[in-house]
């Protein structure tokens, strides 16, 4: 784990905010410490995994590695989850009818696929993990970069959505 300042102003100053557990991976002993700056206010995690350490939090077995798309699975469960995807389309649409979307840590592009289906979105995600990135762009034909955020190097005012569902660090 590494300490680190605020994503957002810099600021090093922080004020404790919660801990969390990580109920996608249904592990109660794996936690997060949330903190809030205090020169901005925004809630981060800290202190966070490093790169090293990314593959023990998420194993091959992820729900969110998993291709949805792909899956022949009962259909309630398919309802369900389709739910919870269409609900995210609805959360960006509801702000931005159309434009370009990058999902950061997009997985293997479910919510990318859903995005798509809307039909007034260009998607692009971002994923550090190589064959799940392999598995959007194979199985799917998505723009996924692999690797961070940082690393991508997208120019200034590229998106008009960005979205990071469920990740924290």
């Amino acid at each position: 784990m590494e300490e680190t300042t605020c994503n957002l102003c810099g600021g090093a100053a922080s004020t404790p905010f919660a801990t969390v557990a990580d109920l996608l991976l249904e592990r109660l002993d794996v936690t997060a410490a949330l903190v809030q700056c205090r020169q901005c206010g925004l809630v981060y995690q800290n202190a966070r995994p490093t790169l090293a350490e990314m593959g023990q939090h998420y194993p091959p077995e992820y729900d969110s590695y998993v291709d949805h798309a792909a899956q022949k699975r009962n259909p309630l469960l398919q309802r369900a989850i389709d739910y919870g995807f269409n609900k995210r389309c609805r959360y960006v649409t509801k702000r931005k009818a159309q434009g370009k979307l990058l999902d950061i840590g997009c997985a293997a592009g479910s919510f990318l696929l859903a995005m798509q289906r809307q039909g007034n979105w260009q998607v692009q995600g971002v994923e550090i993990t190589p064959a799940v990135a392999q598995m959007a762009r194979e199985r799917h034909g998505l723009d996924v970069f692999t690797g961070t955020l940082e690393e991508a190097h997208f120019a200034d005012a590229s998106f008009d959505a960005v979205t990071m569902w469920d990740v924290l660090e």
